[in-house]
């Protein structure tokens, strides 16, 4: 595969959220889909490729910035994600924490990482779960930070519920149809806050649940300032009174829910007995 080939191929560049996820179907979508999430980035951003590289089947420094003299570091999958295969997400995410410190003391504004994720999801039930809430993790940790992620499923060696499952934890998703709804985190007024949208029926409490016991794992081991969780609900479409009752779970200090809709304070007064929400 030459830069020609992708080139001629990949789809519109746009800037990419903090973190996001692409999904290939095809030979020759991980480097369309590096291509374009890369092309977004600005000049001053120094640009990282995650890969299995024993699969490799193109010139990342060919494809990718094609000789404009951008600082482009390639990493196998495997050597990136040894703590993470160690179940030790806190020292990942220390060793992260390092390398962005170190490319933003070269002079760079910001780090863009492009990583094929795909052997995260394709082996054990284990390691799918302990990718799945590395990437809430890191989605929290990558909302504060100078760093664009997307993470790269081949759709091939992946089954459609794990692909469902991945991108209801990541902002933005291509090359999938969006999921009904998503729980991520944003940046908002000095502090991380859970954003969840769309539309949650009642068959999707397990999902939910799942997801947010995760969340609460992870909340339990990070400082904070003692405050309720909040929970950004703007767009969210439609709620089922089950999924609702999982939110109240969520913070024994209780949850706030912000900028709720109408559909969710309509919900909110006819359920006089979830107690632990607060909306505002």
């Amino acid at each position: 595969m030459t830069a020609t080939d992708v080139t001629r191929t990949h789809a519109p560049s746009r800037a990419m959220h903090g973190h996001a996820m692409a999904v290939g179907h095809a030979e020759g979508d991980f480097a369309r889909a590096a291509l374009a999430a890369f092309a977004g980035a600005e000049d001053s951003e120094a640009l990282m490729l995650v890969a299995d590289l024993s699969r490799l089947d193109f010139d990342p420094e060919e494809v990718l910035v094609a000789g404009s003299g951008r600082r482009l570091d390639v990493v196998d999958v495997a050597g990136a994600y040894d703590a993470f295969q160690n179940e030790d997400a806190d020292k990942l995410l220390h060793d992260w924490d390092a390398v962005l410190d170190e490319i933003l003391a070269a002079g760079h504004t910001g780090l863009r990482v492009f990583a094929d994720n795909t052997a995260m999801l394709a082996g054990s039930s284990q390691t799918t779960e302990r990718w799945l809430r590395w990437e809430q993790q890191t989605d929290a940790w990558q909302a504060r930070r100078p760093i664009s992620g997307t993470c790269f499923i081949d759709a091939q060696l992946v089954s459609d519920e794990l692909v469902s499952c991945a991108a209801r934890v990541h902002p933005a998703v291509s090359g999938s149809n969006t999921p009904r709804w998503s729980l991520h985190h944003g940046y908002v007024a000095g502090r991380i806050r859970l954003v969840l949208s769309g539309d949650v029926e009642v068959w999707d409490a397990p999902a939910l649940d799942a997801v947010l016991t995760r969340e609460a794992d992870i909340r339990s081991c990070a400082p904070d300032d003692g405050q309720p969780c909040e929970i950004d609900v703007s767009n969210v479409r439609y709620l089922h009174h089950t999924p609702l009752r999982s939110l109240a779970a969520l913070d024994p200090r209780g949850v706030r829910l912000v900028g709720a809709p109408t559909i969710v304070r309509r919900l909110m007064a006819a359920l006089p007995t979830v107690s632990g929400i607060e909306l505002t």
